[in-house]
């Protein structure tokens, strides 16, 4: 593991801020991997230090320990959360017309962010390498208007000014980072346009929850046979229907990076608005249906 440093990148803030440094052997599959030492000091504990430091600057719209939750009857298993503050002190959120509309410099982005509001540049260190000389490829900063404590964004390419349209690399780096916190409750939200996103500049949230999401009971039916970590949940099993990619194995990344980006750009293409939804899960053994006419 690589300690974070200051990056002299500053692209976005008008101070230094830390890099998160981290190295493929970093990222694990499974969190029995985990050292004991890793659980009390690793890359969870570093994110919510810094988050606490940035929330103690001033940066939070309100406190957010008041929260209360709530877990519906019915098959979907349902989780609300009561979180007034959020309605009444969040930024409004912007309106759009399109899936895949232009970013526009004029309209609020995270160029704008406060420097104590930056927690980290994402730093992927190369092997055989104890430094980077690359620009960072991404940033974490706080949510000004959090659902729970921890509740951050990953901004990937700030400086690029990208549009909130999900890309391969946006995609890994959102792997990556759930795969460096020793924590099953972290998960990674990508809300897409005209579905729950309220900036247009690329940026996923990301956020520790304290409920497990009915999805993770849910049969699932494989979509192919030359693809075996790619299933379809369909309704009435889920309320709306969903591609679910398993990864298993790290050697894997590239290859669910790359399928995951054909499913968006096809449903880009399509006009069709869309959620990403990332989290640890058991593997799919015990909840697969046996489709019928697989194809390839």
């Amino acid at each position: 593991m690589v300690a974070e440093q200051e990056s002299s990148e500053n692209t976005t803030c008008s101070s230094p801020i830390p890099s998160l440094k981290y190295l493929s052997n970093d990222l694990l599959i499974n969190l029995t991997d985990c050292s004991e030492e890793r659980k009390l000091s690793g890359f969870k504990s570093k994110l919510l230090k810094q988050w606490e430091l940035s929330a103690n600057k001033g940066t939070l719209n309100y406190h957010v320990g008041n929260c209360k939750f709530r877990k519906l009857d019915g098959q979907y298993k349902i989780c609300l959360q009561l979180n007034e503050d959020r309605c009444r002190k969040r930024r409004k959120p912007m309106e759009f017309n399109s899936v895949c509309q232009p970013f526009d410099e004029g309209l609020w982005n995270f160029t704008k962010l406060k420097q104590e509001e930056c927690l980290f540049y994402m730093d992927k260190i190369k092997e055989n390498s104890i430094s980077s000389q690359h620009s960072p490829e991404g940033l974490l900063s706080i949510n000004a208007s959090p659902l729970y404590v921890g509740h951050s964004l990953l901004i990937p390419s700030p400086q690029k000014c990208l549009p909130q349209i999900l890309c391969f690399e946006a995609i890994k780096m959102s792997i990556e980072l759930l795969l460096l916190i020793e924590d099953d409750n972290f998960l990674i939200i990508y809300n897409g346009l005209m579905a729950h996103a309220s900036v247009n500049h690329l940026h996923m949230q990301t956020l520790f929850w304290p409920c497990k999401s009915g999805i993770l009971e849910k049969a699932v039916k494989p979509k192919s046979t030359r693809w075996n970590w790619l299933f379809l949940l369909q309704r009435p099993d889920w309320y709306l229907p969903a591609f679910v990619f398993q990864l298993d194995n790290y050697n894997d990344i590239e290859k669910v990076t790359k399928t995951l980006d054909i499913c968006v750009k096809l449903l880009i293409e399509n006009g069709v608005a869309h959620n990403l939804f990332m989290c640890r899960s058991k593997q799919f053994i015990n909840r697969v249906n046996k489709a019928e006419n697989i194809s390839n």
